[in-house]
């Protein structure tokens, strides 16, 4: 019987292990998604609207401004929308991480509880009580 609950136990453990490794992936992935979205996205809608504002105001109709305006102001709220989605991003990913400790914690105590049931299997062999 302890031996049966000893097998189970590390299959646990070993379930654990790659729910773990599985997680840090995704984390991994999240964070990199993350931090290129907030390198690249706001210069260039900025670097966009300052050469559009030089452009219209040097060139272009009103007519033709407020059109482009809008378009950078879609632009910018789509931007908004974006670092948004990051953020929730970042926030999943810290509750990524808040599970990925926490199955690391219950890894940590089934394999003490492994090497628990591993020296009493032994105790009990050595002591005739188990083939």
């Amino acid at each position: 019987a302890e031996l049966r609950e000893a097998i189970a136990e590390d299959a646990k453990t070993r379930d654990a292990q790659v729910k773990l490794a599985e997680k840090k992936a995704i984390m991994q992935r999240l964070q990199n998604d993350v931090t290129s979205l907030e390198n690249s996205l706001p210069q260039i809608f900025d670097d966009s609207l300052d050469v559009l504002e030089a452009t219209l105001d040097n060139e272009l109709s009103d007519q033709v401004m407020a059109g482009l305006r809008r378009v950078v102001e879609d632009s910018q709220r789509d931007l908004e929308q974006g670092m948004e989605a990051a953020k929730q991003r970042q926030a999943q990913t810290r509750a990524m991480r808040t599970d990925a400790g926490e199955a690391a914690n219950a890894h940590d105590l089934l394999v003490m509880r492994q090497q628990e049931l591993d020296a009493k299997l032994l105790q009990l062999k050595g002591d005739g009580l188990v083939d």
